[in-house]
């Protein structure tokens, strides 16, 4: 009972208000229906450990929950809810991907911005039909950046010093116990131009917008939703309720629409979910690239 207890109250103190059945999702009604799903912190690959895993934007999971508003021919739109810095530039790609296959089905899709919806937070709005914006969004952030740090001046201190046996002069050259030459740092900011090409074309191609007009906005700053609608990167300001009804015009649905939003896990699923949720010194470690493993973000590194 005692444990029982404190599960409860963990809940409780983190605002869990939708695992008691609150919240938009009207799932067993019957008639024509709007999709919301959320986006939610920073996007991540994989699934997050499964049901017992809270927090985090899991691009397994969002692609799932799109598959299954594309399969529902009950559902005529669908509302992104997104409140992220971005992430994972792969993560980022395959929610984008399967945004667009969702619009293939005929699927009206809206995008309602929360707080933030910055670097891959917006690349997943910009495929969008219709975007809006709080009037205090933070958004754009349109930009690639990868964390390469460098331990060797740390080791020499340290007295420390590393053999790396390799098979090519390339092999080690984000280890991170050593400096990285000219060649290489070209090496890899050519990377990040290609990602970063990648991001305008998706910004120029879900805005409708040449490429020169979206390279001259994405220096990496984020904009207020003011100078963001001022830029033709959002379309309208309202909340996610206003972005529902903007749905629902928009798929001609008549009356007030049936909602259904899938991520609901139940009671036990989310209580547990905040005991065994993943080390946020863990996250922060791969995202700011200390694990030594390259990657990519489409982050907005101001909010962390």
């Amino acid at each position: 009972m005692s444990l029982f207890v404190a599960l409860v109250l963990i809940a409780v103190s983190c605002g869990v208000g939708v695992i008691l059945g609150a919240g938009l999702s009207d799932g067993l009604g019957v008639g024509d229906a709007i999709a919301v799903i959320r986006i939610s912190g920073t996007i991540q690959g994989g699934s997050g450990g499964g049901l017992f895993v809270a927090g985090g934007a899991y691009s397994d999971n969002i692609v799932s929950n799109l598959r299954k508003a594309a399969a529902n021919g009950s559902v005529k739109a669908v509302v992104l809810r997104v409140d992220s810095p971005g992430g994972g530039v792969t993560a980022t790609d395959e929610i984008y991907n399967e945004i667009i296959k969702t619009k293939s089905a005929g699927k009206v899709i809206v995008a309602s911005m929360g707080s933030l919806a910055a670097s891959g937070g917006y690349y997943v709005c910009a495929p969008a039909d219709k975007i809006v914006a709080n009037k205090t969004t933070l958004t754009g952030s349109i930009g690639v950046i990868s964390i390469a740090p460098s331990f060797d001046e740390l080791l020499k201190k340290l007295g420390i010093r590393t053999q790396v046996f390799r098979s090519g002069v390339h092999k080690d050259e984000s280890s991170g116990f050593r400096p990285m030459t000219e060649e290489e740092e070209k090496i890899w900011q050519s990377i990040i131009d290609d990602a970063f090409g990648q991001f305008v074309s998706v910004v120029a191609t879900g805005r409708g917008m040449d490429v020169a007009e979206v390279k001259n906005l994405a220096d990496g700053r984020v904009y207020t939703a003011t100078q963001a609608r001022e830029a033709g990167l959002i379309d309208e300001f309202g909340d996610l309720a206003e972005a529902i009804e903007l749905a629902a015009e928009m798929a001609g649905i008549e009356g007030k629409p049936r909602i259904v939003e899938y991520e609901r896990r139940g009671l036990w699923g989310s209580l547990l979910g905040y005991v065994f949720r993943p080390s946020p010194v863990s996250e922060i470690e791969e995202l700011l690239g200390l694990k030594r493993q390259p990657t990519l973000q489409y982050l907005y590194v101001g909010s962390q």
